[in-house]
C-alpha cells in the first residue's frame, strides 16, 4: 500500500504475518508439570476469549464447561501444597510484561492461594537460567516464518528445550514429529490443528492476543521496487532508482 506523505516523501505500508502474544509454562518444572495446575492458572486469568494457535486473528469464546479453578487445583497433585510454592516470573526486558504479570499474579494469589513474585533479571543471568531449565514462565511472541499452521506450533513447542521425558512437553514434541512426517498437506495441517487443541487442553501455553502485522517505511518518489517480504528476504532485491525523479 502506498500513500503520499508530502511532496518529498512517500509512506509505504506492507502487511506482515500476525504475531501471537503468549505466556508459556515450563512443564519440566513443578508445579507446572501438572496439567490441572496449569489449567487452573489459565482459568484464573479471567480471559473470556481464547486466541487460536493456528489461525491469525481468530478467537473463540471460553468453554462454558471449563471446571472451576478450585476444582482444577483439587484435581492436581498440588492441592495440599500450593502454599509451598512461589511462582516466579523472571524478565530480562524489564517492564515488558510486568503490569500484565502483576494482574495475573493478583488473580492467582486470590483464586489459587499461591504466592508470586516478579524478578527483573539481567540478560546474561537470564540466558544462564534458561539454559539450565530454571525459567518458569516466558512471555513472548510467536511470529511465523512461513505461511503454514505448523509455523506457530513449532515455535511454541521449542520455547523450553529440551523436554524432560514423560512430560506433556515431550508428548507435544512426539506429536509434532508424527505430524511433520505426513506427506499429504491437508492431513498434515489437520494434524497440526489437533496439536493446537492439545496445547490448549494441556495449557502448555496461555495465548494472550493476536497482534496484526504491518511494517511502515518512509521513502522518496524516485525509489522504486522497495518491498518488505512477509516471511523474510531482502527488501532491496528489486530496488531501482529513477534518476529523472530528482
Amino acid at each position: 500500500e502506498l500513500s503520499t506523505n508530502n511532496s518529498e516523501n512517500i509512506v509505504l505500508r506492507f502487511t506482515q504475518p500476525s504475531r501471537l502474544a503468549y505466556l508459556a509454562f515450563n512443564a519440566n518444572l513443578a508445579p507446572y508439570d501438572d496439567s490441572s495446575f496449569r489449567n487452573a492458572l489459565v482459568a484464573a486469568s479471567g480471559n473470556e476469549q481464547r486466541p487460536s494457535l493456528v489461525t491469525p486473528g481468530q478467537y473463540a469464546a471460553s468453554d462454558p464447561d471449563t471446571p472451576a479453578v478450585s476444582d482444577l487445583i483439587n484435581a492436581s497433585g498440588y492441592a495440599d501444597k500450593v502454599d509451598t510454592y512461589t511462582l516466579t516470573f523472571y524478565e530480562w526486558l524489564v517492564g515488558a510484561f510486568q503490569l500484565q504479570f502483576e494482574d495475573l499474579a493478583a488473580q492467582w494469589e486470590d483464586q489459587i492461594g499461591v504466592a508470586t513474585r516478579y524478578v527483573p533479571t539481567d540478560p546474561a543471568s537470564y540466558d544462564e537460567m534458561l539454559d539450565a531449565g530454571k525459567i518458569e514462565m516466558i512471555y513472548g511472541y510467536a511470529t511465523p516464518d512461513y505461511p503454514n499452521p505448523s509455523a506457530h506450533i513449532n515455535q511454541l513447542a521449542n520455547i523450553f528445550s529440551p523436554a524432560t521425558p514423560g512430560t506433556d512437553l515431550a508428548t507435544l514434541h512426539e506429536l509434532i514429529a508424527e505430524a511433520s512426517a505426513i506427506a499429504d498437506r491437508v492431513e498434515r495441517e489437520a494434524r497440526y490443528t489437533d496439536i493446537a487443541d492439545f496445547i490448549h487442553d494441556q495449557a502448555l501455553v496461555m495465548p494472550l492476543f493476536w497482534i496484526s502485522g504491518e511494517s511502515i517505511f518512509l521513502t522518496r518518489p524516485n525509489i522504486n521496487g522497495f518491498a518488505d517480504p512477509p516471511y523474510g528476504g531482502s527488501r532491496f532485491a528489486n530496488v531501482w532508482i529513477d534518476s529523472s525523479g530528482g
